[in-house]
């Protein structure tokens, strides 16, 4: 990342992309392994429910493991993944869209057909502006209709 570059992404995107996935995961693994070992003292029935519910809440955290770190100048949009890094053209960029809560998916166009990103904004713009956009995600849309 370039010192002129402007980052929409959150500092903790690597907490939330890898640490708490992993957390939770081992968690449901614990949960189920109880089933057959009785390592917790814990009611069968409550293990079930509990290990359901730990299911359940681990299909949710899918689409963390999707999470990008994005960031962008006057001329890109730079996408960061563990293994690689996609500089888009901002002219390319169609929309930036909420997924769930709070994460945001950002649409671009690549050789005819429209791609999509998943990242975490920075949490405080979030939380402060909860049915909103942060201010951090209008400034970027301003200024990429500018930039086109």
């Amino acid at each position: 990342m370039d010192r002129n570059d402007i980052k929409l992404s959150s500092n903790v995107t690597f907490a939330y992309k890898y640490i708490i996935p992993t957390f939770f995961f081992l968690g449901f693994i614990i949960l189920i392994a109880s089933l057959f070992v009785n390592f917790l003292n814990i009611e069968l029935s409550a293990k079930i429910v509990l290990s359901f519910f730990s299911f359940i809440f681990c299909l949710f955290m899918i689409p963390l493991i999707k999470l990008d770190f994005v960031s962008y100048n006057e001329n890109y949009t730079m996408i960061k993944g563990f293994n690689y890094e996609k500089k888009v053209l901002n002219k390319n960029v169609v929309k930036v869209k909420r997924f769930m809560f709070y994460f945001y998916k950002l649409f671009y166009n690549e050789r005819g057909e429209t791609k999509k990103v998943i990242f975490l904004p920075h949490i405080s713009g979030v939380l402060l502006r909860l049915w909103g956009k942060p201010k951090s995600i209008k400034k970027y849309e301003t200024n990429l209709k500018s930039f086109s």
